[in-house]
């Protein structure tokens, strides 16, 4: 049996990250992402998982989704190897969906390889691309 690449740390270690996920939330017109990312890891809304090249954030969504909220890696990781986690992780909550959200245009590489389908939406006035896998 393969050990998980990802290991549930507590909330308080996301603030190593702090850089890194207000990057992103200024990428999306988000200034708040982090504090908002902060407040649902502490009331356990969202879980953050390290890896050894980043980190993680899902949220259960709805009664049957998990969201991955935020990912960041030091390095280009492959993908590939922390997608089958990522399922295995939301088939053992009982989740039907994954999704994300990405204004990368890399993704329509790889992501539609994984069974990902792209949508169009807003947040905050900035296009983004919904991709959702259906498990």
């Amino acid at each position: 049996m393969n050990k998980s690449p990802y290991v549930m740390v507590s909330a308080s270690k996301l603030i190593e990250y702090e850089k890194a996920i207000g990057d992103i939330g200024g990428s999306v017109n988000d200034p708040d992402l982090f504090k908002t990312i902060e407040k649902a890891c502490c009331r356990k809304q969202a879980f953050l998982f390290e890896v050894q090249e980043g980190m993680v954030v899902v949220r259960p969504v709805g009664e049957s989704g998990l969201l991955l909220w935020v990912a960041y890696t030091r390095d280009k990781a492959d993908l590939a190897e922390y997608q089958f986690e990522l399922e295995r992780m939301a088939r053992f909550i009982n989740a039907t969906y994954i999704e994300l959200w990405s204004i990368r245009k890399g993704l329509y590489r790889i992501l539609p390889k994984f069974g990902y389908t792209p949508r169009f939406e807003k947040y905050k006035e900035t296009p983004i691309t919904v991709w959702k896998k259906t498990l």
